[in-house]
Parts: structure tokens; sequence; C-alpha cells
């Protein structure tokens, strides 16, 4: 049995209102982010995948992935079933933090918090149990804030220059970025035949990509990143080859029972950031890293 240590990376979306709307703003109004003309209403969602939309001019395409890794000596690399595995938060989790009712940090607590790692042939999956001996579906209004305060953010940092060039280009400048962006947007009305509602869309994300000044947070949010620390202590599984084996328990009703309850699976970390907020395709950078004790073998596919 080795030590299962993976290293992922990529963009996800999250399409949320900003202050000073209301968290549960659908359409975005007086905040800084929008669901545009044709699109779906904002909904919060942490998508690591499959976005909701797609929208012209962004280069960064969401889907976070396996990058790298050990398990115990051997390198996850190229042909490893777990190599470019793809990285879900499951159940469409949300940042719970509601204007400072949930909690009184910035980004609040991703909740619920179902970590899931999809390769070929096989994926592991293991949930943060946020109140444990509670019903796993306890609301998250209902879980006292110093209870969830350990999962929050505890603080804003800069991203690095080297960080700064690999999401944002050459330049490492967000304001170099954001106009590089405005130019596009205005070359793609030129080029291409539009609905109205698709142009009235552009010109929207024009209007706001022309607030450009450095100390505003449109701008700003492009170098800062967010670290997270998740402890993964609740339901546990593994899948290979469509066979799913449960690896701690069985839930008696809506409450976890630990199968050996003198000797319950040690929680698995995950480290994480989150970063380079973009406004205007509403995606940000995702990396980290998660550390799955005592795993057994990986079959070939």
């Amino acid at each position: 049995m080795h030590v299962l240590t993976l290293n992922f990376a990529g963009y996800a979306e999250c399409r949320l209102a900003t202050d000073p709307d209301p968290t549960n703003e659908t359409r975005g109004v007086s905040g800084y982010t929008f669901a545009l003309p044709g699109e779906p209403d904002l909904d919060w969602t942490i998508r690591t995948q499959d976005p909701a939309i797609n929208r012209a001019c962004v280069e960064r395409k969401v889907g976070v992935k396996v990058v790298g890794g050990y398990h115990g000596a051997v390198k996850i690399c190229d042909g490893h079933p777990l190599f470019e595995a793809r990285i879900e938060l499951l159940d469409k989790p949300r940042y719970e933090e509601r204007n400072y009712v949930i909690t009184t940090q910035q980004f609040g607590v991703i909740f619920p918090f179902h970590f899931n790692v999809a390769g070929r042939g096989v994926s592991i999956r293991r949930d943060v149990d946020f109140y444990p001996g509670q019903p796993f579906d306890t609301p998250v209004n209902v879980i006292p804030q110093n209870v969830l305060q350990p999962y929050t953010s505890p603080s804003l940092n800069k991203l690095t220059d080297h960080e700064l060039r690999e999401l944002l280009g050459p330049s490492g400048n967000p304001s170099v970025y954001r106009q590089e962006r405005l130019n596009s947007l205005q070359k793609y009305l030129l080029d291409h035949q539009l609905s109205e509602m698709e142009i009235a869309a552009i010109q929207k994300r024009i209007s706001e990509l022309k607030i450009n000044d450095p100390r505003d947070r449109r701008t700003f949010q492009l170098t800062n990143k967010a670290p997270f620390s998740y402890l993964l202590n609740g339901r546990a599984e593994v899948c290979v080859h469509g066979q799913t084996k449960i690896l701690n328990g069985t839930l008696d009703g809506n409450i976890w029972k630990y199968t050996e309850p003198a000797r319950p699976l040690p929680p698995w970390p995950c480290d994480f950031t989150m970063g380079s907020w973009d406004a205007d395709s509403l995606t940000f950078w995702m990396e980290g890293t998660v550390k799955i004790g005592d795993f057994g073998e990986i079959p070939n596919t």
C-alpha cells in the first residue's frame, strides 16, 4: 500500500453575482458580473468541467485535470491511468457566504465538497463531512460558523511573476490582458455576422472591459489567488472498471456510520488555490494537491 499523491490544475467556471448585488441575484444588476443576453441565469455553481457558457474570444478552456504526482515511488505521467484524469467537484458546489451570514470570510466555504478523480478505468471519490455526527444533508445555514470557518480561505495572496505570465500572457499585466480581450471582441464584432442579441452581449462585455484601472477589482483580481485547505473526511469510494467499493462505512438513514469505528479511514488532505479571477469569462485558475493514503494497486487499462 502506498500514498497516492495527485497534482491537479486547470481553469474552472463560477457564474456568480458580485457586490453590491445580493448573492441570490440571477442576472447581475449593480455588481460587475452579468448573465448576458442569451445566457442562462447566474447560479454560483463551481464547474471544474463542462462550463455552462462559452463566451467568444476567451482562450481559457474549462477543465481541471491531474497533471502529475506519485503512487508511492511511481511517477504519474503519460500512460498512467490517472494522468490527465478529470478533477470534478460533484453535486453543484457553491461559494457559500451569503453576505457574511454563513461565514465571515470573503469567499465563504465551498459547499458541498465532493471531490472526484475520474481516470481511465478508475475513479476515486471522497466527500467532506462538514458537521460530523449530524445528518449529511444538514443545510449549510444550520451549521455553526465556527465549524465552517476552517474551510474558508484565510487570505488573498499575490500570484508570482511566473504565474502571471502563464495566466495573463507574456506581459503578466492584467490591464494589458483585459485590453487584448477588448481588442479581440471589437474585431469579432467586425468579422462576424451576429444577431442583435449577440451584438448586445458583446457590447456589454466591451463596456465592462473598458473599466481597466489597475486598482479596480475587475482588473486587480486577475493577480490574486486564495488558498484553501480541506480534509476529505467523509464517504470514500473507489470504482474500478464499473465495480464500486465503499471504503469506510455505510449510511444509516442520512447519518454516516463507520464500518470500523475504532479504525476510521484517516482524512485525505486536499490543498489548493483558486485565483486569477476573470470577470469577463467568469473563470479562474485552480491548482493543488490531494494525498490519498495507503492506496492499493491501480490497474492498467
